[in-house]
C-alpha cells in the first residue's frame, strides 16, 4: 500500500535535517595542537604507532611520507591524495609526483583507523603533517607541535602542482624565488632543504648533473655513474645522503662542503653563493639546523590552511558527481518545494553513498550533511535507497547504514581486489 505525505510534513523535515546539519557543522576556523583533544583525543598515538610500524618495515617509506607533505604543503589541504575525476585532472601525474609520490597505502591505513577509531573527524591534511613530522622522529630526527584543525580540498591542480613545487634542476636563484613565493627567507629554504639527508632519487632525475657538470666530487660521481648509465636504468635509485641516507642529521650538508650533492639543486646550496654559510653552519651544529628546520616545518603546515567551514573532509576514492553535491541538493531550501507522492514513491531523493574509509574525494561537509539525509530515510521509509561504496571496511559499513538508518539493508559485495 502507497503512502501518501503531506507538502507541509516533507518541508518540516527538510527543515529539521538542516539546521541538524548546520548546528552539527559548526567547527573551529582556528588551528590548535589540542583541536581533537575531545573529538579524538588518541588520534595523535595511532598515527604514530603506524608511522613507526611503516618506517620500521621500510626506512625509505620515512623519507617518502614527509615528501609526501612536502609536495602537497605547497597549500597543505590533501589535494595532492586526490584521484583524477571528471571536473579536474590531480596533482599525481604533474612532473615532480609521477612515478614519484609513494606512501599513499600508509595514509590509506592511517585514515582507514582513524575512521574507524573516531569516523569524521581527523582530516587528511592534518593525517599529512603530522606523518611528516613523525617520519622524521622515527629516523632519529627532531620533533615539533603540529597545530591541528586543516580541512581538505574539495579539489586539485595539476598545473599549480607543476608550476608551485620546486624542481631539482632549479639555479639558487630559482630556488630562493620558489620558496620566497611561498614567503620563506633563504635560511628557511636552506633549513628545509635538509630533509635530503633522507630519501632516494631516480637516475633520470641527477643524470645530467652526474654526466654534465663540475661541480661534482669525482669519485662519488664515479661510484654513482656504475648503477645511473648515460643511457636507460631511468628508475635507479641513488641516496640523496651517501653518508647516511636513512638517518635524520645534519650529513648532507657535509656532504656538499664536499661536492656531494646529488641533485643539481641540492650542490646549488654550496656553491659560492649567498646560501654557502648557511650550509656551513649547519654542517657544524646539527642542533641548529634541527631547531630550525623544525620551525620552518610548522610555518610551511601553516600554509593557508582551509579551517573552520572551508574545504571539506576526504574520506573516500569517488569518480563521478559526488556525494556532497547530491545531500546539499537533496536538502536545500530550493529543493523543498512541493514533491508529489509519485516522485517520493519513485525515489527520487535516495541518498547515495560512496564511503570506502580510506583517503580520495570529499568528507566532512558530506558526511555531516548525509547523517542529516537520515532523516528522510525514516520519515519517508518507502523512497527506495541505494548506498554505494568503494572500498569500505565492514564496521565502516556497519556506521554508514545506521547514519542511513537503514539497519536491515540488503548488502552485496565483491572482493577488495579490484583491479584499477
Amino acid at each position: 500500500m502507497a503512502h501518501y505525505y503531506s507538502t507541509s510534513s516533507i518541508q518540516t523535515t527538510i527543515r529539521f535535517c538542516l539546521l541538524f546539519s548546520l548546528l552539527v557543522g559548526i567547527v573551529s576556523a582556528q588551528l590548535s595542537s589540542n583541536f581533537y583533544a575531545t573529538s579524538c583525543p588518541n588520534a595523535l598515538s595511532t598515527i604514530k604507532t603506524a608511522v613507526n610500524s611503516a618506517v620500521s618495515s621500510e626506512k625509505r617509506m620515512g623519507a617518502s611520507l614527509l615528501r609526501l607533505h612536502f609536495h602537497d604543503c605547497f597549500g597543505c589541504d590533501a589535494s595532492v591524495l586526490l584521484d583524477d575525476n571528471a571536473t579536474f585532472t590531480g596533482e599525481k601525474t604533474a612532473g615532480p609526483n609521477n612515478n614519484s609520490l609513494r606512501g599513499f597505502n600508509v595514509i590509506d591505513t592511517i585514515k582507514s583507523q582513524l575512521e574507524n577509531l573516531c569516523p569524521n573527524i581527523v582530516s587528511c591534511a592534518d593525517i599529512l603533517t603530522v606523518v611528516a613530522r613523525d617520519s622524521v622522529v622515527a629516523l632519529g630526527g627532531t620533533t615539533w607541535t603540529v597545530p591541528l584543525g586543516r580541512r581538505d580540498s574539495t579539489t586539485a591542480s595539476l598545473s599549480a602542482a607543476n608550476s608551485n613545487i620546486p624542481a631539482p634542476t632549479l639555479n639558487l636563484s630559482g630556488l630562493i624565488s620558489a620558496f620566497s613565493n611561498k614567503g620563506f627567507t633563504a635560511k628557511e629554504m636552506v633549513a628545509l632543504s635538509g630533509s635530503h639527508t633522507i630519501g632516494q632519487a631516480r637516475c633520470t632525475v641527477f643524470r645530467t648533473r652526474l654526466y654534465n657538470e663540475n661541480n661534482i666530487n669525482s669519485s662519488y660521481a664515479t661510484s654513482l655513474k656504475s648503477n645511473c648509465p648515460s643511457t636507460g636504468g631511468d628508475n635507479n635509485l641513488a641516496p640523496l645522503d651517501v653518508t647516511s641516507p636513512t638517518s635524520f642529521d645534519n650529513a648532507y650538508f657535509k656532504n656538499l662542503l664536499n661536492n656531494k650533492g646529488l641533485l643539481h639543486s641540492d650542490q646549488q646550496l654550496f656553491n659560492g653563493g649567498s646560501t654557502d654559510s648557511q650550509v656551513n653552519a649547519y654542517s657544524s651544529n646539527m642542533g641548529t639546523f634541527l631547531a630550525d628546520f623544525a620551525n620552518a616545518m610548522v610555518k610551511m603546515g601553516n600554509l593557508s590552511p582551509l579551517t573552520g567551514t572551508s574545504g571539506q573532509l576526504h574520506s573516500s576514492a569517488f569518480h563521478g558527481l559526488s556525494p556532497l553535491s547530491l545531500s546539499r541538493t537533496a536538502l536545500s531550501l530550493r529543493f523543498s518545494r512541493p514533491l508529489s507522492p509519485l516522485t517520493l514513491t519513485h525515489g527520487l531523493i535516495p541518498p547515495p553513498l560512496t564511503h570506502g574509509g580510506f583517503t580520495r574525494q570529499w568528507g566532512r561537509d558530506f558526511r555531516l550533511d548525509y547523517r542529516g539525509l537520515g532523516c528522510l530515510t525514516q520519515n519517508f521509509p518507502d523512497v527506495p535507497v541505494m548506498a554505494l561504496t568503494a572500498t569500505a571496511t565492514q564496521s565502516v559499513r556497519e556506521d554508514e547504514m545506521k547514519a542511513l538508518r537503514i539497519p536491515h539493508a540488503l548488502v552485496l559485495e565483491r572482493s577488495f581486489d579490484r583491479p584499477n
